[in-house]
């Protein structure tokens, strides 16, 4: 029968090495021989000893005789030790030496030999019970064996394999919690034996996994640059093809882990804005509009279909506020869907809708084949009209059943850069909810150029009494002083904040960058309970904010500023595999310019890459590069993807669209005139004719700026034109494009 009953005596190898018994403890450093404390920490691991063992290891150059009064002495040292620091009676409790054999007690507990044994697998017990005891083993393991002794010969084997069984024990008990998704857990185990093993490329790869399926790409990519870098250092040898092909993986996006569904009373934004929301830190200023939005939401749930546009000037707070309305509106049990436009970027016809129907579907665990739009199927009409009808009224039955079922606000983030087909689905969706339980939001910008398509919009829709907008004008200096004193972590002097607000005017993105920018360059100071200007120190920072960022960005070091540039041509959001094959950066480089710029909050980590934390950021970035310098990074991204997704099951089908953009914009435009065509066919084969206009538009000029004598494929251009142009009832321009081709 096994005792419950503490034993009398623990002797701890693992990780130092100590004698205790009740509460005194004996330690390394209390032993006055240190040959007595090695022969009792051989006899602790090992369990008995025999008389000329002990002399062999512990005086190798020893006689007989020599060695036996050695030991003699070594002994009663030991017993002397002992019953001197833990009391009288100890050493007989912890050993005897009889008939030239030294034995440790019965009763004598040791963490190595109780780590091991738990460690052993016994064929009997349950999955949870092996997970029990794995549990309780680690708890023992402290550290290695006899640290302080790393040099004694007898000590190495053992070391070796007990830190092989703490492996085995780690990453067997990793399995358990990742297959749980307890990735920090998993992380806080296995991130220890690197500390062991640097170069241990298995347990690389399990941190590699882990990341990547808890979300954390970035960390998952730099875990494979650390392996890399630790394999060359210690072995001189790359890494092995299970974990390239593991890192092929993350790359490409094919191990990766949806979001756990939320509860409603801690709702995060849906993608791909949400993290804007998530991370700009505290939401004052705009109590009126967001009373203005509750009191919408609340009519909307009584099925009167409302539109709202929230319109202002960049960095003004558009989608924070737009976003503080899906929050109230998901607490309260609607449903919601989120899409957003991008500027300057070669995406699909109604990407925005698209967008916004796969994140919803995925989140329903539904599959993405319900998708009205990427997945309509044809009635049959002989008038494409028709078809491009039935795809409307297809798309507005989704949002219906989906209202039935809860009311439901979806937005739209930048409207004024969707594509004109977009443009005319919201319309026609705006029209078909009006008695149903559906808000539709969208934002825009007033501070730059719309099109003609997006002004008409908004126009009709006033018109016809279907929206209202939301006009965010500055901040108050109580809403500035409240960010400041946010991102201070204290109060604000009255003087500090007015002269922010007078150079901000209000803008809170604006009055966020440069509260950070005033604490990096150490302009303020804390006196007292108020943050305050330094003495002789003045706000000498950029006064608008595109020179203020694009100060903050040089100011972090020339591969940021490369990797940032390079990022900003690829888009708003952008991958570390086109990313590295964009820059001459090595990985490590790129690397560390992605931690540093996460660090600075320019750019958010996305279950696919990165994303700029603000559309202003890119296109700062992206506007201060020269023309030249601009066409030949669209070149390196449109080659990049190529190589990319030509290798990739589906091909570049998925990147038609972008390869159009880029190769348009590049060094070599004659590269993107097969892509302007297939993405111009891709589009009049969802109806979005005016799309597929602007794609044969583009790439007869493309011919015409360049030369390029292709009779049949300027014929084809034409002819489709033609067509088009017939189908949107436009017939001078039909006329026009058809009289055109003739004359070839």
């Amino acid at each position: 029968m096994i005792s419950d009953r503490e034993p009398p005596v623990k002797i701890r190898l693992l990780g130092s090495f100590e004698v205790e018994r009740g509460d005194r403890v004996l330690l390394a450093k209390d032993w006055p021989r240190k040959k007595a404390a090695a022969l009792l920490q051989r006899l602790a691991y090992e369990h008995r000893l025999i008389k000329d063992q002990a002399i062999d290891f512990l005086w190798p150059e020893s006689n007989i005789t020599s060695g036996s009064n050695n030991l003699y002495r070594a002994v009663y040292s030991l017993r002397q030790t002992l019953d001197t620091f833990l009391g009288p009676g100890t050493a007989g409790e912890v050993f005897s030496f009889e008939d030239g054999i030294l034995h440790l007690g019965d009763s004598v507990w040791v963490d190595a030999t109780g780590f091991v044994r738990l460690c052993e697998r016994d064929p009997g017990e349950l999955p949870n019970q092996r997970i029990a005891r794995l549990r309780k083993a680690l708890a023992l393991y402290r550290g290695d064996f006899l640290p302080d002794e790393r040099y004694e010969e007898w000590t190495l084997l053992p070391r070796e394999d007990l830190r092989r069984l703490q492996r085995e024990a780690s990453l067997i008990l990793g399995k358990h919690h990742l297959d749980r998704r307890d990735f920090d857990i998993v992380i806080g185990l296995l991130s220890p034996l690197l500390a062991i093993d640097p170069a241990d490329e298995g347990v690389h790869r399990e941190l590699m996994r882990t990341y990547a399926l808890s979300g954390r790409r970035h960390d998952a990519l730099r875990q494979y640059q650390a392996c890399v870098d630790a394999l060359a250092s210690e072995l001189d040898a790359p890494p092995g093809p299970e974990t390239t092909a593991l890192y092929d993986q993350i790359l490409s996006g094919g191990l990766a882990s949806l979001p756990e569904p939320v509860p409603l009373e801690t709702w995060t934004p849906p993608v791909p804005v949400g993290l804007d929301a998530e991370r700009s830190g505290i939401y004052t200023g705009r109590q009126s509009e967001v009373n203005t939005l509750s009191a919408i939401l609340r009519s909307a749930r009584q099925s009167h279909g409302r539109i709202v546009f929230i319109a202002g000037e960049s960095g003004i707070g558009k989608t924070r506020l737009a976003m503080e309305a899906l929050s109230l509106a998901a607490k309260s049990g609607m449903a919601t869907l989120m899409g957003a436009a991008y500027e300057q970027e070669g995406y699909l016809p109604f990407q925005s809708f698209i967008e916004a129907f796969d994140h919803f579907l995925a989140e329903k665990g539904r599959s993405l084949k319900q998708n009205p739009i990427t997945h309509f199927q044809r009635l049959g009409f002989p008038d494409p009209q028709q078809e491009h009808l039935a795809l409307f009224k297809t798309t507005t039955n989704f949002i219906l059943d989906i209202a039935r079922e809860s009311p439901l606000v979806f937005l739209v983030d930048d409207l004024h850069a969707a594509d004109e087909t977009s443009l005319q689905l919201f319309h026609y969706l705006a029209r078909q909810t009006r008695s149903a339980p559906v808000l539709l939001i969208a934002t825009y910008r007033t501070d730059s150029p719309t099109n003609t398509q997006f002004n008409a919009l908004v126009n009709t829709l006033y018109r016809e009494g279907l929206s209202e907008t939301i006009t965010l004008e500055s901040m108050s200096q109580e809403a500035v002083q409240a960010i400041l004193e946010d991102i201070f972590k204290g109060q604000v002097s009255g003087d500090l904040c007015r002269a922010v607000n007078e150079i901000t005017a209000g803008n809170p993105f604006f009055t966020q960058e440069m509260a950070r920018a005033l604490l990096r360059l150490g302009k303020v100071d804390q006196r007292g309970s108020s943050w305050v200007l330094k003495p002789g120190e003045d706000l000498s920072v950029p006064d608008n904010l595109s020179a203020l960022l694009r100060q903050k960005v040089s100011r972090l070091g020339r591969s940021v500023e490369v990797a940032l540039a390079a990022a900003a041509v690829i888009g708003r959001e952008f991958s570390f595999e086109i990313l590295r094959g964009v820059t001459a950066l090595t990985n490590g480089e790129i690397l560390d310019a992605l931690d540093t710029a996460l660090t600075g909050q320019l750019i958010e980590e996305t279950p696919a890459g990165y994303r700029f934390r603000h559309p202003l950021i890119r296109r700062t970035l992206y506007e201060s590069l020269s023309r030249v310098r601009r066409a030949n990074l669209h070149t390196r991204a449109a080659e990049a993807i190529e190589a990319i997704y030509a290798l990739r099951p589906g091909g570049l089908h998925q990147q038609i669209e972008a390869l159009a953009y880029h190769y348009d914009l590049s060094d070599r435009r004659d590269r993107g005139l097969s892509y302007l065509m297939q993405a111009g066919e891709n589009a009049a084969g969802i109806y979005a004719f005016e799309v597929a206009i602007d794609y044969f538009e583009r790439a007869l000029s493309l011919m015409d700026d360049l030369g390029l004598p292709d009779p049949d494929r300027r014929l084809r251009l034409l002819e489709s034109l033609g067509q088009w142009h017939g189908i949107l009832a436009d017939t001078p321009k039909a006329v026009a494009r058809y009289e055109q081709a003739l004359r070839l």
